[in-house]
């Protein structure tokens, strides 16, 4: 069976937005990959922290201190402290899942 020759003039208006912005053949594929059901696209900013805050841990584990990981990422050392304990707690947190998951065998 032939593909369907679908232009972008035939998609809903926000889709021929999102086919401008990433293309016609990424539309078609997020299409037939979660047609029907409703995403979250989170915002880019969201994604940039996440990549920032790996970044704080590892500089951390290399052997900077606060300070001067307060000035590199431009924020106070109560929030690089902040950082740095709740990728603690999660590290911690998938220690103790991994542990339970091993007492199982």
């Amino acid at each position: 069976m032939k593909d369907p020759d679908i232009r972008i003039e035939d998609l809903p208006e926000d889709m021929q937005i999102m086919a401008e912005l990433i293309g016609m053949t990424a539309v078609l594929r997020l299409s037939a990959h979660y047609g029907g059901e409703q995403i979250h696209i989170h915002r880019l900013d969201t994604l940039v922290r996440a990549a920032r805050d790996r970044d704080v841990v590892a500089d951390w584990r290399a052997g900077k201190d606060y300070q001067t990981l307060s000035r590199k990422y431009h924020l106070s050392t109560r929030r690089i402290r902040q950082i740095l304990a709740d990728a603690t707690a999660t590290r911690r947190a998938g220690n103790t899942s991994r542990q339970q998951q091993l007492s199982l065998f």
